[in-house]
């Protein structure tokens, strides 16, 4: 299972949609299921939409194909100041044709408050990344993936060798 990002800071009384995938171990898309551990703090709907409700943490727990991740929500009374300083992005530096990969983006100071992690990719004809950072490779080439987090983002080249 793979997630946009791994943790949420946000005000209570907002909302913020996560972003999952989920593969069987063919490789088949899974149908991603919500859940959260305290949902007077945090509910999450069906398709993954947080609503923040008081101030506290809730763990949110995203299962597809018997698999699960989690993702730390924080509700806080107010908003923070703080700006993202820094983006990093990790993914495989190669795959060949037709395999998948991940690209995970991180962001530095965690309590920003409501900051969505998103993926490009400088050439869709050699590898495609999703909302959730799930690359797959199309054909040989080398693509850079761009993080995007606030203001800020990183870049990381992959690879697609023939396979």
């Amino acid at each position: 299972v793979k997630v946009s990002q791994k943790s949420v800071r946000l005000v209570a009384g907002k909302s913020f949609t996560l972003v999952a995938k989920g593969f069987t171990t063919t490789g088949q898309s899974a149908k991603a299921t919500f859940k959260s551990n305290k949902t007077s703090v945090a509910s999450v709907s069906a398709s993954g939409k947080i609503k923040a409700k008081k101030t506290g943490k809730a763990t949110i727990t995203i299962k597809a194909a018997g698999k699960s991740t989690k993702v730390t929500g924080n509700v806080v009374g107010k908003a923070s100041t703080a700006k993202v300083t820094k983006v990093t992005a990790k993914a495989p530096k190669t795959l060949a044709v037709g395999a998948r990969g991940v690209v995970t983006g991180t962001y530095a100071p965690a309590r920003a408050t409501g900051v969505k992690v998103t993926y490009a990719t400088t050439a869709a004809s050699i590898l495609t990344v999703d909302k959730a950072g799930v690359i797959t490779a199309k054909a040989p080439g080398t693509a850079t993936i761009t993080v995007k987090a606030g203001k800020k983002t990183a870049k990381v080249k992959v690879t697609v060798t023939a396979s």
